[in-house]
């Protein structure tokens, strides 16, 4: 008869004080007969045939003693833990095959690394829950859950969390709306997700602190990395406090509804802690395809910057300033770079200290799209709207702010965005002029002349010398600026100068 062999700790739960109640462990000699087939050797009531289980009072979770599951397997949970007193071994399991879990898996203090096989959690409270120690999920394995929750819960643990998921691996949310809440439930402990090569997640992207109780002070920090060509397929993007995006390489993320970028628990903070921070840097994508109802929503300190040929492609509204609650406050777009960007609906600049920023002269519509923005300002909204449109000049000038639609800043009651032009960085030849235009409209004449768009205590140019001048007017669809540069002498002026001096010198000295 063969005998297989197995050391089982079962860790006991008391569920009154959800305190450990003892700690069994067991070197259990188990006939081949008893273990029902290759495929439920992680069976629960394969277990529970073995091994009187406690009174059914006490919750009963089990970290297996073995290191490797390579064979098809199934289980009702398992919970990854240092032993009781959370000091002992810390446990890794490594998982090359299918395993299917009826309840849910916890990971505290361990590596759980899966290079192959689905791993599915079909239920349970945490589902995928994470409170410490690394997640590696590589090669072409798929798991999945019903929802992910890596963070601490509010308990002030050491260590970090560490989310790795490379090559083919997918992590899925079977329910899209529960997803995966990456740091919403920490109070102490950093977490740090990376996800490369040709990797992809699927469910509602939550990034941050994001509890709402205000009794605690908060020091976790929570930070995606999003790189190569992976993808992150979404329905609402969400940050939260300390919030961290950054997406690059050929990496594509796209939302089907909204990309709230904000600390969204707590509208109008003023804290330093809850400015997110989201980048796209190299060739990398955002598309918002606008099932929701506002689009993209930078919001309470953020800032969104877009740069190294990243695309912004929105067909709803992009907000500056604004929440999905309607609720006004500050925030930061920056475009920068040979950016491409589109959409097909507004740009709408809120709150007084909200700014737009585009760096350099290389910014585009994407593709062979027409303009950039369709409205800038949105008449809804005029009484709120205000902040600075920034135009940072590099060598060769300014990108032109593209749109359909211009609605007029309301002159009267002083509302509106206002333009800064700065060309500090800007290289002219002496006496050169250069016309460059800041805002176009593609569709509707007159608009900007009608409204007095160029007026000029509504613009602000910063010049590359003080004896440059300029000039700014409109022709019913272009709001333009004329720079000329100083007239400086060319070397060879200054030359023929220094050659006219030394001849007079010299006949000076021959009168003498």
């Amino acid at each position: 008869m063969n005998i297989k062999r197995i050391t089982i700790p079962l860790i006991l739960f008391a569920a009154a004080s959800s305190a450990f109640a003892a700690t069994y462990l067991r070197d259990v000699i188990i006939p081949e007969a008893d273990w029902n087939g290759e495929d439920a050797w992680l069976d629960a009531t394969t277990l529970d045939s073995i091994i009187t289980p406690p009174t059914s009072s006490d919750n009963v979770r089990v970290w297996f003693g073995i290191t490797n599951i390579t064979e098809t397997a199934v289980a009702n949970n398992i919970s990854m833990q240092a032993g009781e007193d959370k000091t002992g071994e810390i446990p890794t399991l490594n998982v090359s095959a299918n395993l299917t879990l009826a309840d849910s898996f916890y990971l505290e203090n361990g590596d759980l690394n899966i290079s192959a096989g689905t791993t599915t959690i079909n239920g349970g409270t945490n589902d995928f829950g994470m409170n410490s120690g690394t997640l590696t999920l590589s090669g072409t394995s798929e798991t999945k859950a019903n929802k992910f929750n890596f963070g601490d819960n509010g308990v002030a643990n050491s260590g970090a969390i560490t989310v790795n998921v490379s090559d083919s691996a997918k992590m899925t949310a079977t329910t899209l709306a529960n997803g995966f809440g990456f740091g919403v439930n920490a109070r102490t402990q950093d977490v740090v997700v990376n996800v490369s090569d040709n990797a992809a997640l699927t469910g509602r992207l939550k990034v941050g602190i994001g509890d709402n109780d205000k009794k605690y002070t908060y020091s976790a920090a929570a930070t995606v990395n999003i790189s190569g060509n992976a993808t992150v397929s979404t329905d609402y993007i969400n940050l939260y406090r300390n919030a961290t995006l950054n997406v690059s390489g050929e990496a594509v993320v796209t939302a089907s509804a909204d990309a709230r970028l904000g600390d969204m628990n707590h509208l109008n903070s003023a804290s330093s802690a809850t400015q997110a921070s989201v980048t796209f840097s190299d060739s990398s994508r955002l598309n918002v395809n606008g099932g929701g109802s506002n689009g993209v929503m930078i919001f309470n300190g953020a800032t969104v910057t877009f740069e190294d040929n990243s695309v912004l492609n929105v067909n709803r509204n992009v907000w500056v300033g604004k929440t999905w609650q309607d609720v006004f406050s500050s925030g930061h777009l920056i475009l920068k770079d040979n950016v491409q960007t589109y959409s097909g609906a507004n740009l709408v600049l809120l709150g007084e200290n909200s700014t737009v920023e585009l760096y350099g002269s290389g910014i585009k519509p994407l593709g062979t799209n027409a303009y950039n923005f369709k409205n800038l300002g949105a008449s809804a909204y005029r009484e709120q709207m205000g902040g600075t449109i920034k135009y940072i000049a590099d060598a060769d000038g300014i990108s032109q702010l593209k749109v359909d639609i211009i609605v007029p800043i309301d002159v009267d009651s002083e509302t509106g965005y206002n333009i800064l032009l700065d060309f500090t960085n800007f290289v002219l030849e002496g006496g050169e002029t250069k016309q460059m235009a800041i805002i176009s409209s593609n569709s509707s004449a007159n608009v900007i002349n009608a409204y007095d768009l160029y007026q000029d205590d509504l613009i602000t140019v910063v010049m590359a010398n003080e004896a440059d001048y300029y000039s700014i007017y409109a022709d019913g669809k272009t709001l333009y600026i004329d720079y000329t540069s100083a007239i400086i002498p060319e070397p060879s002026t200054y030359a023929v100068l220094f050659g006219a001096i030394a001849l007079a010198f010299v006949g000076y000295r021959r009168r003498k």
